[in-house]
C-alpha cells in the first residue's frame, strides 16, 4: 500500500493468514479512509468545498491538524514543515 509523502505509517499484529480472503478488500479500505491526497475518490476530496480546499492550500499541514488527519509532531517528518511560506490558493486555478 503507497503511504505517499508525510502519512504515518502504522502496524498491526495481523498475520497473514488473517488477512488472506479479504486482502484486495483491505487495500481498498485502507486507500478510501487514509488520508493519501484530495484527489478523485479520496474521502477528504468529496466533502471539500471550494473554500474549504483554498484553506488546505494556504494552511497545509495545519488544516490537517484542525481536522484531525495530523499531529503536530508529523510536521518534524515533512517537507516545509507541511506549508510553503507564501502559499496562496488564489494564484491556484480551479
Amino acid at each position: 500500500f503507497d503511504i505517499n509523502c508525510g502519512v504515518r505509517l502504522l502496524r498491526t499484529n495481523l498475520q497473514r493468514e488473517d488477512v488472506e480472503g479479504v486482502r484486495k478488500e483491505l487495500a481498498d479500505a485502507l486507500f478510501t479512509f487514509i488520508p493519501v491526497g484530495v484527489g478523485k475518490g479520496s474521502v477528504i476530496g468529496q466533502q471539500l468545498t471550494a473554500d474549504e480546499l483554498d484553506d488546505v492550500l494556504n494552511r497545509g499541514m495545519e488544516w490537517a491538524e484542525s481536522k484531525g488527519f495530523a499531529w503536530p509532531e508529523d510536521r518534524e517528518h515533512v517537507e516545509e514543515r507541511g506549508c510553503f511560506q507564501g502559499a496562496d490558493a488564489g494564484m491556484v486555478s480551479h
